[in-house]
């Protein structure tokens, strides 16, 4: 049995209530232990498969079993943290009768066996744009929040602990999905406050749903979304009432429906025990390859291909276009005049160690990669229909 393959046993003993077999706990050595560690804790899954692990029974006092058990305790605490910083929030702009919606982790994770088993690394807010402003006042005023910068689609908060919160004034990403960002700039049409003259919102079902896929594509695209997307969309297949057609309309008219089509057969293999396909095999090892965020590797061995060769995907990382730019540098949606100047800065801030290292490895991946690797990916994107 593959490394993958424990993982995901490990996965449906947690969230589909399968019991653990025999057959997989005779695999469970110290070596094998340590490898699943070691993939789960790259896509940060390893607190979900140490808590199977310690129903079943199989954890002790080793080296590898305290490691277990410490990324559980650390993702319990992080909820709770997490917890009483989203009540925090709420709470204040519901009393500034602020009209916002929970994104994101906030919400999915009720839906899973028990809500600390979904963590995620910040805590996503929409308002209105025009709120924004007063938004930030509130929290700062009330709740001691830092405000670290504005870019394209939202604000950066810190509460005075270091938690982040992101309060979006747009889900509008990246310029690759043009349909579907078009969608996303009617969302406040697709809500209902949670209960009678609340300020609190909730995308319908449809809405929600097509944003994670949506979300969750824009993420695969720029090199990978990890496992847990899936695993939540496994989940808002079974946990959530919701009308089919209603989201069909809503992906096809973003052109995301092939690609939701393969990430629901994907989780159905994952979790269910469906049996792979062609396509599903493809999509699992380019997931795999990479993290939470996907990898360098696989980005540039996308974009390269979309570029057509190696020498254009260089200068188009040299001079950013402008769409991409104007996610750094807001202003230039009001000044494009101002685009040379941006390329400037952009490159003055590379010199920073953690920007100048990834453009580095941009940089020395796309010498490496060969062209069958850049074609592969490109393929793989065509087959899902992004």
């Amino acid at each position: 049995m593959t490394t993958q393959q424990l993982l995901f046993s490990l996965l449906r003993a947690e969230l589909c209530d399968a019991p653990i077999d025999d057959a997989v706990k005779s695999t469970l050595t110290e070596q094998t232990l340590c490898a699943v560690f070691e993939l789960s804790k790259k896509h940060d899954l390893a607190h979900i498969a140490g808590q199977a692990l310690s129903k079943a029974g199989v954890l002790g006092d080793d080296e590898i079993s305290r490691k277990f058990k410490a990324v559980t305790k650390q993702a319990v605490q992080r909820y709770v943290r997490m917890s009483h910083a989203c009540g925090q929030i709420f709470r204040v702009l519901e009393q500034a009768d602020i009209p916002f919606i929970p994104l994101k982790g906030a919400v999915i994770r009720k839906l899973y066996p028990e809500p600390w088993l979904r963590t995620s690394c910040d805590i996503d807010v929409l308002v209105h744009e025009a709120d924004l402003d007063r938004t930030i006042s509130v929290l700062v005023s009330e709740l001691g929040y830092t405000n670290e910068g504005r870019n394209f689609h939202d604000v950066l908060l810190l509460d005075p602990s270091g938690l982040h919160v992101e309060l979006h004034f747009t889900l509008l990403e990246e310029d690759r999905f043009h349909a579907g960002h078009e969608l996303l700039e009617t969302v406040w049409q697709y809500t209902v406050p949670v209960k009678e003259n609340s300020a609190q919102q909730q995308l319908s079902d449809e809405m929600f749903y097509f944003y994670h896929i949506l979300h969750m594509a824009t993420h695969f695209y720029y090199g990978g979304c990890g496992i847990r997307p899936l695993l939540d969309l496994w989940l808002l297949n079974r946990k959530v009432t919701f009308d089919p057609e209603k989201r069909e309309a809503l992906l096809k008219e973003s052109g995301l429906l092939a690609f939701e089509k393969a990430a629901v057969k994907l989780s159905e293999v994952w979790l269910s025990g469906d049996a792979h396909t062609e396509l599903t095999a493809k999509t699992e090892e380019y997931i795999l390859s990479g993290g939470v965020y996907g990898t360098v590797s696989n980005r540039t061995a996308v974009l390269q291909s979309q570029k057509g060769s190696r020498a254009k995907f260089l200068l188009s990382r040299i001079f950013l276009p402008y769409g991409s730019l104007k996610g750094q540098f807001p202003i230039l949606q009001k000044h494009k005049w101002l685009l040379p100047f941006c390329q400037v800065h952009r490159w003055l801030r590379l010199l920073r160690f953690d920007r100048f290292k990834q453009a580095v490895q941009e940089t020395t991946g796309s010498l490496t990669l060969s062209r069958e690797e850049c074609a592969s990916a490109d393929a793989l994107l065509k087959q899902l229909g992004i």
